[in-house]
């Protein structure tokens, strides 16, 4: 084995020893212990970006949206590296659009799919994927009054080969192709989707999608 690059140990920021005492907290139940872990930090005076996901992440689950926006807005700021945080930022931002759309058509305008499409944009350049992320993205076109190109779709594609068999994913993204008038990448979406369902209800609706005046039974 080749010998590994040299290191320094250092001792953990405060900032740090909450967030992963937070962490492995909630994710042993403990949602009041892992939230002060969290919070004294912050209280302290930390601002690291990792400790903001982790407290974002925490309130979003206790159902705190007031708060998790507060803290996943500030996460996102400062460039955190976790997915889950942009993730969940995004969908927040995409139920503000939903509640509140564009006049035209009851539709997202320009600027709110942009607002939800930036978030989910930065959690693809990190790891881990999140299959949610791409689908997210193709909720988002779906609502949004906006013309994505080929180029805005293909991003999709990304999506579907890294996970190729979420039926949900590819069968959405079969179907933005289809609407957008991309038939060729539809019908490869559409043969992927039969060959990848498990239940009959999928096959159909993927069968549905290829007869529609949309797919390839044009």
């Amino acid at each position: 084995l080749p010998t590994p690059p040299p290191f320094e140990l250092r001792e953990a920021t405060e900032g740090e020893v909450g967030r992963i005492k937070g962490d492995a907290l909630r994710l042993a139940g403990h949602v009041a212990a892992a939230r002060t872990a969290m919070t004294t930090p912050y209280i302290r005076g930390e601002r690291d970006p990792q400790l903001l996901a982790a407290i974002g992440l925490l309130e979003r689950a206790a159902n705190d949206d007031g708060r998790a926006r507060k803290f996943l807005e500030a996460a996102a700021q400062a460039k955190a590296a976790r997915p889950r945080a942009y993730l969940e930022l995004a969908k927040m931002r995409f139920a503000e659009a939903a509640a509140k759309p564009a006049e035209t058509q009851a539709r997202f305008s320009a600027e709110q799919t942009v607002a939800v499409l930036t978030p989910l944009f930065t959690a693809r350049t990190q790891t881990p994927p999140l299959a949610e992320v791409y689908e997210l993205i193709a909720d988002t076109w779906t609502a949004s009054d906006a013309l994505p190109t080929l180029r805005h779709l293909a991003v999709l594609d990304e999506g579907v080969r890294l996970f190729p068999r979420r039926v949900p994913l590819v069968r959405k993204a079969a179907g933005l192709y289809a609407r957008h008038g991309h038939a060729e990448q539809a019908d490869a979406l559409i043969a992927l989707g039969l060959r990848v369902a498990e239940d009959e209800a999928s096959r159909a609706d993927f069968i549905a999608l290829r007869d529609s005046p949309m797919g390839s039974g044009r």
